[in-house]
């Protein structure tokens, strides 16, 4: 028995289909923990696709000195991207997601969140998901950024 073109055209589409709708919705997520003078300090982030264009992303901070909260606590989540030149040299990372979250006298930063759509590149495209945590408490000796 011959299968048409016409099947195997809609068959290839909708395997290609199910593959990326399985991709929507996998959130990726990272997490790292330090010690410093007696304090406790952790920071994380985790980015989920939106749509084949578009990312989320949130970033929190947590913190715990020998007194219980700390002084300054923040966080940020970035989306950034960048495009592949003619030559296959590389242009600068560019930001298209941003934002931060910061708490004094806290355990927690609270949660940075921002979603964008990156950049339509010609010959080639890089993306990358950055946060930044950072600790103050200038009773225990602590100006950390992770």
């Amino acid at each position: 028995m011959r299968i048409s073109r016409i099947t195997q055209l809609v068959a290839i589409l909708v395997i290609v289909g199910l593959a990326f709708a399985a991709t929507i919705g996998v959130t990726f997520s990272a997490s790292d923990s330090w010690y410093k003078n007696g304090s406790s300090m952790s920071g994380s982030h985790s980015t989920n696709w939106i749509n084949p264009m578009s990312r989320e992303i949130s970033s929190s901070s947590n913190a715990q000195t020998p007194r219980g909260v700390i002084e300054q606590i923040f966080a940020d989540a970035r989306l950034e991207d960048r495009c592949a030149n003619l030559d296959g040299t590389w242009q600068a990372w560019s930001l298209y997601g941003y934002d931060n979250s910061s708490a004094a006298w806290a355990y927690n930063s609270g949660t940075a969140y921002d979603l964008g759509t990156y950049q339509n590149c010609q010959y080639d495209h890089q993306y990358r998901n950055r946060s930044l945590h950072h600790f103050y408490d200038s009773g225990f000796g602590l100006n950390e950024n992770y």
